[in-house]
């Protein structure tokens, strides 16, 4: 125990190991509150949910028997890695945070295919990318936002921003798809307060993207 080398791995061993359970605990305290918070939005759109959790990284939450048009709603939540000590510190430093996934299977599958996507997010820059190169979309510039749109799908495109706008410091993503899930909304939830509000503009996003398809 008088080597000093032995000394400093073992106190490495114990900051790590302290470290480890501190990011857990800070991650299941961050799990349990956003749970919550996506429950109360939920009394939005009503159904039965059932919760699933993906040990301290996150949690899935899936809900059934809703009213048209939204036949199954899917949240995922995405926590960073904090008992993690240098990954959590890699992803902060690239700025990702904890992240909300809502996907929606609709009842009438829509008549449109569109992105509209943050330019500063972490989530989307490769997706965007992608979109751009790829034939048949038509991008534009958007308050910080690029819109992405199959032919026929400006004007939904166009009604979305309009009803996101106001969320849009904590979207990084609306995409809508004539596959399940039919519309996905991802999220920044400590950039948002309010969860029924949310919740009220996905499902009235729902019925316009429904509605595109009829």
């Amino acid at each position: 125990m008088d080597d000093p080398g032995i000394r400093v791995f073992l106190a490495a061993c114990i900051l790590l190991i302290g470290a480890y359970f501190i990011g857990l605990r800070i991650n299941r305290r961050t799990g349990r509150a956003l749970a919550r918070w996506v429950r109360d939005g939920l009394t939005v759109t009503g159904g039965d949910a059932t919760i699933r959790w993906l040990g301290s990284s996150g949690f899935v939450i899936e809900v059934g028997e809703l009213a048209p048009p939204i036949a199954r709603l899917t949240v995922t939540a995405l926590l960073l890695p904090r008992e993690v000590g240098l990954l959590w510190l890699y992803y902060h430093l690239r700025g990702r945070q904890d992240a909300l996934v809502i996907r929606c299977r609709l009842a009438h599958p829509p008549g449109a295919a569109l992105e509209v996507l943050s330019r500063a997010s972490v989530f989307t820059r490769g997706h965007l990318a992608r979109l751009e190169a790829e034939p048949g979309w038509t991008v534009r510039a958007q308050d910080g936002f690029a819109v992405a749109t199959r032919p026929g799908a400006e004007h939904v495109a166009e009604r979305l921003w309009e009803l996101f706008r106001d969320l849009r410091s904590g979207v990084w993503q609306v995409s809508v798809r004539d596959s399940a899930p039919h519309l996905q909304v991802g999220l920044l939830p400590r950039s948002l307060r309010d969860a029924a509000f949310v919740f009220d503009r996905v499902a009235e996003a729902a019925r316009l993207v429904s509605a595109a398809g009829q």
